[in-house]
């Protein structure tokens, strides 16, 4: 039954990579497999801001927003950062937070007040997933005060899952590094002083700049059907179709000529 279980969780880490949406599901079934309270996956790089992302469970909104507080990073990073220097990347840690609340003057009891008492954290786990000198990811999982700590058993599987995250944020690296490039060739093409239109292999409209949206459009020169393809008037039709697929190589354009004529 265990194995079973983290193979799914495996599974939906894959298929996560690529629909993100289904990351809440892998946070939410790493808690239940280690009998955990709550839990955060997160991760930050200062010069790839679309890599950034924090998917939690069972965190209040309240512990959210307290981190996202200067002095509060700060302490924090005071606190675990040296622990988390130790580590290899992929490697586990586990901590007793119990004692922070011991003394009301500590930066440890501010911490403590902020971010672990609203969310009933006592005992924290976590495994190293990405770390560099502008970039961080983290899987964390917590249990409260009044239960067991973690053991060799939730850091084993910390690791091995690990394996998994860790290849699958190379993929959202990737994606991520590609779509802020083509935000980077859009906002190229949005400052151009001429009309710009890109179409797919189907010929359907993907992208316009400004000036060429203001060529498209029932009462200009150009406007799209219903298939979100070019069209103009009646007569310019076949000679348009031409051009476009004349743009395409071989036998796909044959196809694309034959496909669009019949519609």
């Amino acid at each position: 039954m265990k194995a079973e279980q983290e193979n799914n969780i495996i599974a939906k880490i894959y298929d996560a990579a690529l629909l993100p949406a289904l990351w809440l599901e892998v946070v939410q079934e790493i808690v239940k497999y280690t009998h955990s309270h709550s839990a955060i996956f997160t991760g930050f790089d200062q010069f790839n801001p679309a890599y950034d992302f924090v998917y939690t469970c069972n965190i209040p909104e309240e512990s959210l927003s307290a981190y996202q507080d200067e002095r509060i990073q700060i302490i924090d990073m005071k606190l675990h950062m040296p622990l988390w220097d130790k580590l290899d990347m992929g490697e586990a840690l586990k901590q007793d937070c119990r004692h922070y609340a011991d003394d009301p003057k500590t930066e440890q009891y501010l911490f403590y007040e902020k971010c672990l008492k609203p969310t009933g954290i006592g005992y924290m786990a976590g495994v190293l997933l990405d770390r560099g000198n502008y970039r961080w990811a983290v899987m964390g999982i917590h249990r409260t005060p009044k239960t067991q700590g973690f053991g060799l058993a939730e850091l084993s599987f910390l690791r091995r899952i690990g394996i998994h995250l860790r290849r699958s944020l190379q993929i959202h690296r990737q994606i991520s590094l590609i779509q802020q490039d083509n935000l980077s060739f859009c906002a190229v093409l949005d400052s151009l002083k001429v009309g710009i239109i890109l179409l797919n292999q189907d010929l359907s409209l993907s992208y316009s700049n400004p000036l060429a949206q203001s060529m498209i459009g029932p009462s200009a020169c150009l406007d799209l059907d219903i298939h979100n393809r070019l069209k103009t008037c009646a007569g310019d039709q076949e000679r348009l179709e031409q051009l476009l697929a004349s743009a395409l190589l071989g036998n796909i354009a044959k196809y694309q000529i034959n496909h669009y004529s019949n519609l």
